[in-house]
């Protein structure tokens, strides 16, 4: 199993298709929050309004390709994004400290 985070766009406020999505395809929501309405920055599909949900999940990595059709072929999404969640990067700076 590997983390993702899933950011979707709704056309109505409902995200219940998208949790039975995840649901079925057998992946641990870790973490959701409920749609919000935003503005969109430029319009999409002719609207100008859409509920972002987001979502930190668990799913095999054979799965991400069914889920990503899934979620192109729902009328009800707008636009969604799939990330990997990486793990905790250190990160070094490339500038030498001045003594």
């Amino acid at each position: 199993m590997r983390s993702y985070e899933l950011t979707v766009i709704l056309k109505s406020e409902s995200a219940k298709k998208v949790a039975d999505l995840l649901k079925k395809l057998k992946a641990e929501v870790l973490g959701s929050e409920e749609p919000v309405k935003r503005t969109l920055a430029y319009p999409i599909q002719k609207l100008a309004e859409g509920y972002y949900a987001f979502y930190q999940i668990q799913i095999d990595p054979a799965v991400v390709l069914e889920l990503d059709k899934a979620l192109r072929l729902d009328e009800d999404i707008i636009r969604h994004l799939l990330i990997v969640k990486s793990q905790k990067l250190e990160v070094k700076s490339r500038r030498s400290k001045k003594t």
